[in-house]
C-alpha cells in the first residue's frame, strides 16, 4: 500500500482554485444574510446592470478579466503567524485596502449609482477572496 501513497504524490494533479462558483456562492450567502434595506439597495443597483442579472453572478467581475490584481491578495511576512491589524504589510495596495475604498465608495450616497455597483461588484469579490485559499498568504 506504500506504493499507492508515493503514486498519488508524485502524479501531477489539477489544482484549481474555486473560480467563479466560489464567489458566486459566497456572495449569495452573503445576500441571504443581508438586513432587509441593504438586499434591497443592492437588488436595486445590481437590476442596474447590463452584464449581470444578480449578485451572485456579478461576484465573478473582478476575474473576467482580473481588475485591480493587487486587491485579490493579502501577502504577509514568513513571520507573521497570525493577521492581527487590517494593514497591508508588505505592499502599498492588498485585499484589506480595496475592500476598505470600495465600501467607503458603496457607503457615499453622493456617489453615483454607477460608481456604486461598480464598487458593489468588487466588494463581493473581494469578500469571496478572503475566504479563497492562497489569497492571504506568504508572498513567495
Amino acid at each position: 500500500m506504500p506504493w499507492m501513497l508515493l503514486l498519488l504524490v508524485l502524479l501531477p494533479q489539477t489544482v484549481l482554485a474555486w473560480g467563479n462558483l466560489g464567489h458566486q456562492t459566497i456572495c449569495q450567502m452573503t445576500l441571504e444574510e443581508l438586513a432587509p434595506t441593504a438586499r434591497a439597495e443592492v437588488e436595486r443597483l445590481i437590476a442596474l446592470d447590463s452584464n449581470f442579472d444578480s449578485f451572485a453572478d456579478a461576484c465573478t467581475f473582478a476575474d473576467n478579466p482580473r481588475r485591480r490584481p493587487s486587491g485579490h491578495f493579502l501577502n504577509l511576512p514568513r513571520s507573521v503567524t497570525a493577521v492581527a491589524t487590517d494593514n497591508c504589510p508588505m505592499a502599498n495596495d492588498c485585499l484589506f485596502k480595496a475592500l476598505a475604498d470600495d465600501l467607503a465608495i458603496l457607503s457615499d450616497k453622493t456617489r453615483s449609482d454607477a460608481e456604486r455597483l461598480f464598487a458593489l461588484k468588487l466588494m463581493g469579490h473581494w469578500v469571496g477572496d478572503f475566504h479563497q485559499p492562497l489569497h492571504i498568504s506568504f508572498a513567495d
